[in-house]
């Protein structure tokens, strides 16, 4: 359902989700995140904890078990413990896999728990949702949840976005409509200011919210005709005819956000509870905000967007520097607790926690939240340091341009991403740290340009500085890179050699069979098998290999290992030692279970049933395993591999 904000889409919509409840259903509502702040994956973890009958916050152990409670398998825990925000073995994976199991499981959870009773699925408001849920919610679209079904409310655009039809788009009363309000309201109400027909036409815009808002600013004492015609300067004027007391208490909950408690207005206002009642209700009885028990809540984000904007700058700013007063630190999400720093003028911290809150959305490919975040955290700290010029604030900064200019170049904002580079690199000089990262986003910026020449050598300097540096785990990064460029190029032999250069430099000429090293010097090693592979220097693979899988397991890399192990099975088995090849991929399949990466899983299994391992028994369970867990993520074609094997 379609409709410009203030078109009636939310009241219409509660109506329906009325009558569905009535028919037997069990609705389940997910509304934006609050804040207004698009955490991502708020209103996915608000629908997903309701229907398995958790709190937002829950415990991991917790939700295994409200997994199998509503008929889903505990396959699907580690891709919804991504949604809920717990840390699992996942977390090592690339973005990509991670988003793909946390829309399996989300929509197998939602299909499993709609097989025993009617379930209906409403998403009110989508325009406003953050990256992370938008592209769930598509997939919702596309492949359903089973016998669920499912409603959402959004604007025209929105829809055009998500290449959908609405099946109801709502527009502007007609004439006819506005004629009955306005003889419905002159009847209703004993008032001779009450706006006619003429006035409605003349005087909104034919929406149902402008409508609204001006019959009740004719209630509240205004006058019609000196009504002003835009919708927000109409709210305004209505604001400005509250009580001081009410006026304030809308501040604070227009500070806090779109919907919030008595307990927190009153903390923020330092005012014992009580004594709002008397605000509060005249704000409800007024319809700019809803006292619903002990929540309150905006009818419309337009009124909070108002009321905001008229608060005075000092008054925003003493409000947000109490509200990060009561905010535990330990429970409040970084972007929250980051944007109220940030309007409190404490920039420091704001930086820090927007920077955080921005990594949490590249972590779930939000990219626009990832940019928007970062770019606030690269103000705040730009503000900073030229305000003290602190070697912590330079650092801190720098750190934020590199991140910022990565979310830039990933979403394809090449030209903004460089300038972000050429002003942090300023900054950076005299730090070989600071100017290897940034010099390394610079490569990176060439290689989305097509230039790999200029990449490569970008890369070759980056590697400089890092080595100046004297850190083993940036140096190891760098080293990655240079050779997954070299690699791009067609120079196998020099990607191995620069490989084999970065792990004697990182383990100080020890070489493979060092007993320490950096945390990454597994991937290094892993790679470097890659590449011998490639050369067909198998034996020296498989060395490498191994010595990647004992640092693996140093590092404690559940994916590292599963890696190692997959690679391993592969190479022995083009040494023609079938034993060792079979060994090495039964322990791969076991460790990639483990961390919850069924495509990964469901390939390996594959593997064995390719015709170039003829040599090695194809499992009839193994195929069943592997067709069962690509059903599961919808991989069609793994699904038609495992059946043509097991056939």
């Amino acid at each position: 359902m379609a409709g410009p904000p203030g078109s009636g889409t939310s009241r219409l919509l509660r109506d329906a989700c009325a009558d569905a409840a009535a028919a037997g259903a069990r609705v389940f509502l997910a509304a934006p995140d609050p804040s207004g702040l698009r955490t991502p994956y708020y209103p996915m973890r608000s629908i997903l904890a309701a229907v398995l009958d958790l709190p937002p916050v829950c415990p991991y152990d917790a939700l295994g078990e409200a997994v199998e409670r509503v008929g889903a398998s505990r396959r699907d825990l580690p891709g919804l413990a991504e949604i809920f925000g717990h840390s699992s073995a996942l977390r090592e994976l690339e973005p990509i896999v991670r988003r793909r199991e946390a829309h399996a499981a989300a929509l197998r959870t939602l299909a499993a728990a709609a097989e025993s009773t009617p379930l209906a699925l409403v998403f009110e408001d989508a325009h406003r949702y953050d990256g992370a849920s938008v592209n769930l919610l598509r997939r919702l679209l596309q492949d359903g949840a089973g016998a669920a079904r499912i409603a959402v409310t959004c604007t025209s655009e929105f829809a055009r976005r998500m290449g959908v039809q609405a099946d109801i788009e709502l527009g502007p009363l007609s004439n006819e409509a506005l004629v009955a309000i306005a003889q419905h309201v002159q009847s209703a109400v004993d008032n001779d200011a009450m706006p006619s027909v003429s006035d409605l036409i003349a005087h909104t815009d034919a929406s149902p919210s402008h409508v609204a808002h001006l019959i009740r600013y004719a209630i509240e004492g205004g006058h019609v005709d000196a009504a002003p015609m835009a919708l927000a300067d109409l709210v305004a004027a209505r604001v400005e005819l509250l009580s001081q007391p009410a006026r304030r208490v809308l501040q604070a909950a227009a500070a806090l956000g779109a919907e919030t408690t008595r307990e927190r207005i009153a903390a923020v206002l330092d005012q014992p509870v009580d004594e709002l009642t008397d605000a509060l209700a005249q704000l409800d009885a007024r319809a700019l905000a809803v006292l619903d028990g002990d929540v309150v809540w905006f009818p419309h984000q337009l009124v909070r967007r108002v009321a905001y904007a008229a608060t005075p700058a000092h008054v925003r700013r003493e409000l947000h520097a109490a509200i990060v007063r009561t905010l535990d630190d330990q429970a409040v999400d970084p972007a929250v607790a980051g944007h109220h720093c940030e309007q409190a003028g404490q920039l420091e911290r704001a930086a820090e926690l927007l920077s955080i809150a921005g990594d949490a959305a590249a972590d779930a490919l939000d990219d626009a939240a990832a940019c928007d975040l970062y770019n606030r955290a690269l103000a705040c700290s730009r503000a900073l340091l030229l305000a003290s010029g602190d070697p912590n604030v330079t650092a801190l900064f720098v750190e934020t341009a590199v991140k910022l200019a990565e979310a830039l170049r990933v979403a394809g904002e090449l030209a903004l991403a460089r300038g972000v580079i050429v002003e942090a690199r300023d900054r950076a000089h005299g730090s070989p740290a600071l100017e290897a990262q940034l010099v390394r986003a610079s490569a990176h910026l060439s290689l989305a340009e097509d230039d790999l020449e200029r990449a490569i050598a970008t890369m070759r300097s980056a590697v400089g500085l890092a080595i100046a540096s004297g850190d083993a785990v940036v140096v190891g990064d760098m080293y990655l890179d240079l050779a997954a460029l070299y690699t791009r190029a067609g120079n196998a032999r020099r990607a191995v050699d620069e490989l084999t250069e970065a792990v004697d430099l990182v383990t100080l000429g020890e070489g493979p069979s060092s007993t320490s090293g950096p945390t990454n010097l597994w991937h290094l090693l892993l790679r470097l098998a890659h590449g011998l592979r490639g050369l067909r220097r198998i034996t020296d693979a498989i060395a490498a290999a191994e010595h990647a899988l004992r640092h693996a397991e140093r590092a404690r890399s559940a994916i590292g290992r599963a890696r190692c192990q997959a690679l391993l099975a592969d190479l022995f088995e083009l040494a023609h030692d079938y034993d060792a090849a079979a060994r090495h991929r039964e322990m791969a399949v076991e460790a990639m279970r483990r961390i919850g990466d069924r495509r990964g899983t469901a390939e390996l299994l594959l593997a064995g049933a390719s015709a170039t391992r003829s040599m090695l028994r194809i499992r009839a369970d193994a195929m069943r395993e592997a067709r069962e867990l690509a059903r599961e993520i919808g991989w069609r074609e793994g699904e038609r591999r495992a059946e043509a094997a097991g056939d």
